[in-house]
């Protein structure tokens, strides 16, 4: 009995190395984001589907036009004595970047202002009512995500002071953890949160 494994072609090798040597460049967890676009590259080409020059699924045209998807994020943060921060992260229970740290978050619904959906997103992940919702940054580049062009609108929003994060849906875990801490383990972040927390501490040094 013996076990055929295919190797995916060089192209697709090639192509792969190209992407993560992109994801370094912008501090995008550039180890996790290589190895699933190696095998994701694979299993598409075998399929027969065309794909982009980062190896995922070319979307089909609605009206003419391939749509990025929209999704939302949430920076909570806590002030602590000192001058110092909290900062609340969940560990995504699911790929992509299953395992690793990431802003509370998801998909825009149809038909869904995006700042209810952030909202939605963070009271269904972390059990917390935000209050208070302020534009950070929209990241939108093309390569941040693994399925497809994901643009995220990130909202810094306030929660109360007493209220207690607790997991659910897509977030195996959800805590506030001292912003030091978050900062000193980028590698543990998914998608370009690093570069998203980079602008969180911009802002805290100008006064939040």
């Amino acid at each position: 009995f013996f076990l055929m494994i295919r190797r995916p072609p060089r192209s697709t090798q090639s192509r792969s190395s190209a992407a993560s040597d992109v994801y370094k460049r912008q501090g995008i967890n550039a180890e996790y984001m290589g190895r699933q676009l190696y095998f994701r590259q694979f299993s598409k080409m075998e399929q027969g589907q065309k794909l982009d020059e980062f190896g995922r699924p070319i979307p089909d045209k609605k009206d003419g036009h391939r749509k990025p998807g929209l999704a939302t994020d949430a920076v909570v943060l806590r002030k602590k004595e000192g001058g110092k921060h909290d900062i609340l992260m969940i560990t995504r229970k699911n790929d992509p970047f299953k395992g690793c740290h990431a802003f509370p978050g998801g998909f825009v619904d149809y038909g869904e202002d995006p700042k209810k959906g952030c909202l939605r997103e963070l009271e269904e992940e972390c059990n917390l009512k935000g209050e208070k919702v302020e534009l950070l940054t929209v990241a939108g580049d093309p390569n941040r995500d693994p399925r497809g062009h994901v643009v995220s609108i990130v909202y810094l929003v306030t929660v109360s002071p007493e209220a207690e994060a607790k997991a659910g849906d897509d977030a195996a875990t959800a805590r506030f953890y001292d912003l030091e801490e978050i900062s000193s383990q980028r590698d543990k972040l998914a998608f370009d949160h690093s570069e998203i927390l980079d602008l969180v501490l911009e802002r805290i040094k100008k006064g939040i």
